[in-house]
């Protein structure tokens, strides 16, 4: 591994940006001596540092920032550059390049009296609870259970930020000239005008979002690829792994608690079970012989016992309640 690789690893570590992959050749270098664990444990150290800072630190970009501060270090005719041209002292040059970033930024906003971001307001809900919130450019936010945003009660003149813990749906106001961007616990979303659906529930493996109409994009940080989605398009994150799959949502049914509707249009059986189950928070098992079986349903579902019983005529199955909210599906075929 050059020392250019091994630089870039250990700052997307420290941002926490890593694919499983990298982690892998991170730990293999890490656990391949004393001294590159001490190294390890030292960076981390010097990044921890910054935990008092009143400002973001992982949302800076390393590279960006260091070659600025060494621009302006170049520019004091007092100042005395002493290069380190030996490998052994590379990794020292990483927790001092760090170091400084830390160190000269918080200088800079000290001597600079660099206005500090609006507050952030916060809503949150619990369970069995859903909000709405108006934001103050006209941009609708309907919050599902479990969940929280945070947003300033005036949007800065250039910029619309929010963050967001759990599900929610949103219709942005549009304002071409200041882009909407949400933050995820994993990445970040961009938007100009439109209607979507975010879940973002630590406990899930996958981060989910739906388009109803316009266009949004997606990115794990700003150097990374962009994932464009247009209207019924749903994008699964692996927020372990990282890996994304784009694919057609026509039913729009992660919609379904916000417009309390569920939809089928020639749907698989196993596919539907999981609709169902995330809707009424229940827990449908059903034969694998049904698994591809399909249903299309026109109508609105507001009960699940009543809907799991039309099964049985149209699949010849047998339909079995175990408990509240817990039911199994056997035998039958699709014909």
């Amino acid at each position: 591994m050059s020392n250019k690789q091994l630089y870039h690893l250990i700052i997307k570590s420290l941002k926490g940006r890593l694919t499983s992959s990298e982690s892998q050749q991170l730990d293999n270098w890490t656990s391949a001596s004393e001294e590159h664990a001490q190294i390890a444990k030292g960076i981390k150290e010097v990044w921890e540092l910054s935990e008092n800072a009143t400002f973001d630190l992982s949302s800076l970009d390393m590279d960006q920032e260091f070659a600025t501060f060494q621009q302006k270090l170049s520019q004091r005719k007092a100042a005395k550059v002493v290069p380190i041209n030996s490998r052994g002292h590379f990794f020292l040059k990483i927790a001092a390049s760090i170091a400084l970033v830390v160190a000269s930024t918080l200088v800079y906003l000290q001597i600079n009296k660099q206005a500090p971001s609006p507050p952030l307001s916060s809503l949150a809900t619990n369970v069995n609870q859903q909000e709405e919130l108006l934001l103050s450019d006209g941009t609708q936010v309907w919050l599902n259970e479990n969940s929280k945003v945070s947003y300033p009660n005036h949007f800065e003149k250039e910029k619309r930020n929010i963050l967001l813990h759990g599900e929610a749906f949103f219709e942005v106001q549009s304002n071409p000239e200041r882009p909407f961007e949400i933050q995820l616990s994993k990445g970040y979303i961009k938007v100009l005008g439109t209607a979507f659906n975010v879940r973002d529930i630590e406990t899930e493996d996958h981060i989910e979002i739906t388009v109803q109409e316009g266009k949004v994009s997606f990115q794990f940080s700003k150097e990374s690829q962009v994932y464009i989605l247009t209207a019924k398009d749903r994008l699964y994150v692996n927020r372990h792994t990282f890996e994304t799959t784009l694919q057609k949502d026509t039913n729009l049914n992660a919609l379904a608690w916000h417009n309390k509707q569920l939809t089928f249009n020639n749907e698989s059986l196993i596919q539907a079970t999981k609709e169902l189950e995330r809707y009424f928070k229940a827990n449908i098992s059903i034969d694998e012989s049904l698994s591809n079986c399909k249903i299309s349903s026109p109508l609105p579902i507001k009960d699940l016992e009543s809907f799991l019983r039309l099964f049985e005529p149209l699949f010849h199955a047998n339909v079995k309640k175990l408990g509240p909210k817990q039911y199994q599906i056997e035998g039958g075929s699709c014909d």
